[in-house]
Formats: structure tokens, sequence, C-alpha cells
């Protein structure tokens, strides 16, 4: 019974400190994502969007501000405001500000 009261003076304690309650997996933010036609994610460089290339099976092109600059089949924003390239067969590409390179 002791240890009880002690969790509760604990839970208490930590409330009064404005400790969130939340679990990680609760306030981990999703990143935005685009996975088809149409859809956009804007950045300080400008607007993403993906579009229509038959031409490749890496997926759409991926557009900056309507130029091609790559191919994905998914754009994710990172939390650093870069952008993320999914290719159809699963590699990862980083954005360097300039062009998409292989991730690690």
């Amino acid at each position: 019974m002791k240890s009880v009261r002690h969790i509760i003076m604990l839970i208490v304690a930590l409330a009064a400190l404005g400790a969130p309650f939340a679990t990680p997996a609760q306030q981990a933010k999703e990143e935005p994502t685009i996975t088809a036609v149409g859809q956009t994610l804007t950045n300080s460089e400008g607007t993403w969007a993906l579009k229509r290339d038959g031409s490749t099976t890496s997926g759409y092109a991926v557009t900056l501000n309507g130029k091609d600059v790559g191919y994905a089949v998914k754009l994710t924003m990172s939390r650093e405001g870069l952008p993320v390239a999914t290719h159809a067969d699963g590699s990862v590409w980083n954005w360097t500000g300039s062009t998409f390179k292989r991730a690690k």
C-alpha cells in the first residue's frame, strides 16, 4: 500500500511540474508525405509535387516549383525540412539542395 501511495505522489508531482504523460509513440509527429500525383509539399525552397512520367520504373517524376528534379513513389519532408524520396525499388534518396543523393 505504501508503494502505491508513493507512485500516486510521484504522478501528482510530475503533473505539477508539467511533465507530459504521452508515450514517445504518442508524441512522435509524423512527417508530411505525398504518394500520389496531384499532392504537394512545401518547404523554404518551394512547392514539391509528384507527376506522371511513363519513362521510368523509379516512380513518379518529382518536381520542385514545376521543374523535374528526380523520381519517387513517396516523398517525405524530413524534420530538417528537406525532402526524402523513396524509389519504387525501396531505395531512399536525400535532397542535397540541388539533387537527390542515395542514402547510405
